[in-house]
């Protein structure tokens, strides 16, 4: 028989046929122990029948003294429950010891004597006695010395990486084993070896047992390694598959039942790794070892092995969802940190040479872990920097790699279980803890000149151990956001020089100078100009806006659309490190109009101004009424727009003066017209002005009044401007009633605030 068949008797493996014999009808096997460790071990009694046996008694006088000796009471009046035999063994010295016990006991049969006898009931009379059953059994227990004719076992740890990139996993044993405690047929007493393994998780726990002979002259035969769910189980196992356990590297034993030699000082050692699936759950094993340690001496140790299976930790950034970012093929879920969009305020201006160190919008940023199971990014810090956190200080380094820095608070490390005296491999933040805050300071160069961060440029992993400190994970940050130049400024935002004419613009500016000269010289200009402020609203991604490219600050366009609006953004062009870029200017966005037919455009007063007159003469309150019903159609933002015309005023008067070539008539010298002013009292104007007078000239300031009475109460006059090219002079100021003269009407149109 093979010696793990026997695991159903507490892991004694023996082989039993030695003992078969019709002499005894039970024989009970008690072991094989060590001299001096004076075991006790029996066996149950107990009743099949429905009434109980009486007098039992056990006769031991065949036990070798002093060796085998009954442990429980040698008799007891009635049997009805199962009742422990037990035995202490306390040999000697090395040896088989083979004997026996009779237990008697009356079966409740009676056995007539005398047929003719009547029986009493009694129990009292002579004619019949009461049957007597006995039961032979051999008790064997076998002896070895305590010599190092044993096994010592050695436990010793893998270390396990999970490469998240190339989703694979790797693992080197670390130096140094741990000596592991067994007991001789139980794992009571025995040290239990825990294995702490995540769920679902890639990364397994694995630790390797070695199983050495300590005996200088003896074999260790026959030596096989297994696996039990319990200790009282009789099937055995090297692996299973359903819960994630499994055995490698095994060389003690090919099967279940196919063990090895060990010789003098010879080892055998096994691999035993553990996988929890996702629904795995945390279940003690026993691990059991049986082997020969002489001639037909077969005996187990065992040890228990917690099979413990967490859930994972899991990180979190606060309010932040995960993204997908693709790093050398592989697509990997990671928190944005997010240093702003180029239209966000706070977003990166490069300022400080060579180096601008930013930090992102929302810093510190919590990490949150919504799992019982606590993290510590102790495992970030360790490979960083090494050894422990200093005690006291607020903000921890745990990540650099010259251009991405990251620090984290304690808690981060210890959660709330910090205390006094040596680390604790419990130490960690999860859920009902205090959160793991972090911070971030990103140093820029030239790397990314009016671009967006490139994600698989600025992806990092944080490791944390999960799992206490069995395992570790990480978790990905990506820094992102819009790195805008350094700026260029004009104090004198003031355009000169501007020319807006029939599908013509010109215009000049001052000269920009570089808000940090370090980051290079203005090599020229950029316009970025169209149709749509939209186009405008980023100059880094103006992909349909057109440009207009100078060394010098002046810009002159032809060819474009009368009666549009048109927009522009003045830029310049600077160099650094050899790379030319766009860098922004604080001059805002500059609106002008391309004047349609029949109008010009003044970008004093952002005005439309009809070239001619209305035809016909009208009173001013007709000339006011025929300018709002005329409009212009134009195209504004992509939009078409009919702004309403209004009548002139002495402020586009001054326009005309000014610009006398834009006015297809002499307009100051050969019509009259009326002005858009409210009316005036006219008093201030004419020196001895009298409320009798009904007419008066200033010819100094050629300056006419006519009223319509000849006291003070129509001395308030609306105004006429030009000649009428015959009695009046050019450019006369008529004052008289709104509705005393039939004049012309000129149009204009307000283009602020449309």
């Amino acid at each position: 028989a093979e010696p793990a068949g026997y695991a159903n008797t507490k892991g004694i493996a023996h082989v039993t046929a030695n003992y078969e014999t019709a002499d005894y009808e039970y024989t009970y096997h008690g072991g094989t122990h060590v001299v001096g460790s004076n075991p006790s071990y029996g066996f149950l009694l107990q009743k099949l029948g429905q009434k109980s046996a009486q007098n039992v008694n056990i006769d031991t006088s065949a036990l070798p003294a002093g060796v085998i000796t009954l442990a429980t009471p040698s008799s007891f009046s009635s049997l009805n429950a199962a009742t422990p035999v037990t035995f202490n063994y306390t040999p000697s010295a090395a040896g088989i010891h083979d004997s026996y016990i009779v237990i008697s006991y009356e079966n409740r049969e009676r056995v007539l004597k005398d047929q003719t006898g009547a029986i009493n009931t009694s129990g009292t009379s002579a004619n019949y006695h009461k049957k007597v059953v006995k039961i032979k059994i051999r008790v064997i227990f076998e002896a070895v010395e305590a010599d190092g004719n044993d096994v010592d076992i050695a436990m010793e740890n893998f270390d396990v990486q999970y490469d998240n990139i190339l989703d694979q996993t790797s693992e080197s044993l670390i130096p140094g084993s741990t000596a592991i405690t067994s007991k001789f047929l139980t794992a009571v007493g025995a040290d239990s070896i825990t294995y702490k393994a995540i769920k679902g998780s890639p990364v397994y726990v694995k630790k390797k047992f070695t199983f050495t002979n300590t005996s200088a002259t003896n074999t260790v035969e026959d030596f096989i390694f297994t696996l039990k769910k319990s200790e009282a189980q009789t099937s055995v196992f090297l692996g299973d598959a359903s819960v994630g356990i499994s055995t490698e590297n095994n060389t003690c034993n090919t099967t279940s039942t196919v063990g090895s030699d060990l010789g003098p000082g010879a080892s055998c050692s096994v691999e035993v790794k553990f996988l929890a699936p996702e629904t795995a759950t945390t279940a003690t094993n026993v691990a059991h070892l049986s082997y020969r340690l002489k001639t037909n001496q077969y005996t187990a140790k065992m040890f228990s092995i917690v099979f413990e299976a967490n859930p994972p930790a899991i990180l979190t950034k606060a309010a932040t969802s995960p993204i997908i970012v693709n790093s050398g093929g592989n697509n990997i879920s990671a928190y944005p940190v997010r240093f702003g969009s180029y239209t966000q305020a706070g977003h990166i201006i490069l300022s400080s040479f060579p180096t601008e160190v930013s930090q992102p919008l929302s810093n510190p940023f919590v990490i949150n872990n919504s799992s019982t199971t606590k993290a510590s990014f102790l495992k970030q810090y360790e490979e960083h920097v090494g050894g422990e956190p200093p005690e006291g200080q607020v903000w921890t380094e745990i990540f650099d790699n010259g251009r991405i820095q990251v620090e984290a608070e304690r808690t981060c490390f210890y959660g709330d279980d910090e205390v006094s005296g040596p680390d604790q491999t419990t130490w960690g933040f999860a859920t009902g803890t205090s959160p793991c805050r972090m911070r971030v300071n990103l140093s820029l160069q030239d790397q990314y000149l009016g671009k967006d961060m490139v994600d698989n440029e600025n992806l990092i992993p944080l490791k944390f151990y999960n799992n206490e400190r069995n395992q570790f994970d990480s978790i990905y940050l990506v820094m992102q956001g819009f790195v805008e130049p350094n700026k260029s400024v004009q104090s004198n935002q003031n355009l000169t020089n501007i020319s807006v004419g029939a599908g013509t613009l010109s215009f000049d500016w001052n000269p920009l100078s570089e808000q940090n000269p370090n980051w290079g010289p203005i090599t020229g200009y950029r316009v970025f100009y169209g149709t749509n402020t939209s186009l405008l609203s980023n100059v880094f991604n103006a992909g349909g806006a057109q440009t207009y490219d100078t060394v010098t600050p002046s810009l002159s366009l032809s060819n474009l659309v009368k009666g549009t609006f048109y927009y522009f953004k003045i830029t310049a062009l600077r160099t650094t490190g050899g790379k030319t870029y766009v860098s922004d200017s604080n001059m805002p966005l500059i609106e002008f109009v391309i004047p349609p037919d029949g109008t010009f455009y003044d970008p004093i007063n952002h005005a439309l101004i009809d070239r001619g007159l209305q035809p016909g003469s009208v009173t001013k309150a007709q000339a006011i009424a025929l300018c709002d019903s005329l409009n212009h159609q134009l195209s504004r933002n992509g939009a078409t727009i009919n702004p309403r015309r209004e009548l002139i005023d002495s402020n586009i008067w001054a326009v005309l003066d000014a610009n006398p070539d834009e006015s297809d008539y002499p307009h100051a010298a050969t019509a009259l017209h009326w002005m858009a002013d409210s009316p005036i009292s006219i008093a201030p104007y004419f020196p001895g002005y009298q409320c009798t007078d009904t007419s008066g000239l200033d010819l100094d300031d050629s300056e006419i009044f006519e009223k319509s009475c000849d006291d003070c109460t129509c001395d308030t006059l609306s105004l006429i401007r030009g000649s009428d090219g015959d009695s009046l002079p050019v450019n006369t100021k008529y004052y008289t009633d709104g509705d005393a003269l039939a004049v012309s009407a000129r149009c204009w149109i307000d283009l602020n605030g449309i």
